[in-house]
This record gives structure tokens, sequence and C-alpha cells, in this order.
């Protein structure tokens, strides 16, 4: 089973069944296996305008919203609604696609490796619950279910994953 496959089937099956998002390379494969599984995706014209969706979406349906974004600047263009989000205590998962893994700058100490490359786990981090980079194939499911655990938990908030491409692509499922 291909990673992105596992991660449209755990997130389904916490019932989020709902995701806003922006195609966007890095994210492409993550959106076609939530929707071949049965998501329901709604695109927008800006991630900003993702997120807030996302947010919208808990406030009337109290289902904490699920939000799509490709890696660089897409990423970025979320940070209003996400600390929206983080001052109204409103719990959301931000899903990102990133470069691959062999192209991270992550403690390199350099501005950008890969193309498109950012990293959006530290820029994130004051402003979510928990922010991470998934760099394993292990644990999908605990670790999404976790990150919902973490969002609804009082006081709620967003957090964030970054999957590096080459990962999402993975076929060791």
């Amino acid at each position: 089973m291909k990673f992105t496959d596992r991660l449209a089937d755990s997130l389904l099956k916490l019932g989020l069944v709902r995701a806003y998002g922006l195609q966007g390379g890095s994210v492409a494969h993550i959106m076609d296996s939530y929707v071949s599984l049965g998501g329901s995706l709604s695109f927008q014209h800006h991630e900003q305008h993702s997120i807030l969706a996302a947010t919208g979406d808990f406030l009337t349906s109290g289902v904490p919203g699920l939000v799509f974004v490709s890696t660089g600047p897409a990423g970025s263009n979320t940070l209003t609604g996400l600390l929206g989000a983080w001052q109204d205590s409103i719990p959301l998962i931000v899903v990102s696609g990133q470069t691959r893994v062999s192209e991270l700058s992550y403690g390199l100490g350099v501005r950008q490796v890969g193309s498109q490359e950012s990293p959006i786990v530290e820029i994130v981090k004051p402003i979510t619950k928990s922010a991470l980079c998934f760099l394993a194939e292990d644990g999908l499911s605990a670790c999404i279910e976790d990150l919902l655990q973490i969002a609804t938990s009082p006081r709620q908030g967003p957090v964030w994953i970054d999957i590096p491409i080459d990962l999402q692509l993975s076929e060791k499922f």
C-alpha cells in the first residue's frame, strides 16, 4: 500500500472526511489518495482561503479542520489562518508536502537545499500545539491519531505534519 493511501485511510478513519487545499506538486499524491479513498476535498484559489475554510468547517461542524498544502511559499501562505486558529483554540490538522528527504535543509544551517523547500516545521512551531516532519515509514496511523488527540485536547489548537515527497511515494505498506 502506498504511503499516501495509508495516510488518507488514517485521516478518514478518524472522521476527517472533508479537507481543503490548493493543488501543488508536493501534495498531489496526498490529495489523490484522500479523494480516491472517499474523502471530500474542496479546492481554493489561495492557501490562506483553505485554512480559513477549514477553520469555518470546525466552527460549523465541530470536526477538526483538515488542510493540505504544498511546500515552500504555499505553506507560508497559511500563516495568518494558522495564527488565528492558534489564538482562537481551533483544532486543525495541516498536512504539507515537502521536498525529498535527501534535499531537506533541517539542521544544515543553509537557507534551502531542495526545490521550493522550506523549514516549515521550524516556522510554525511557535503557533501550533505540535509540528513535525515525518521521516519514518513506520507508525503513521499512531502519529495521525496522536496529532488529532493533541489538536483536540484542552486547550485545542492546530497541529502540522510535513511529509517529504519520496516518503509519500513509498510502496512499502
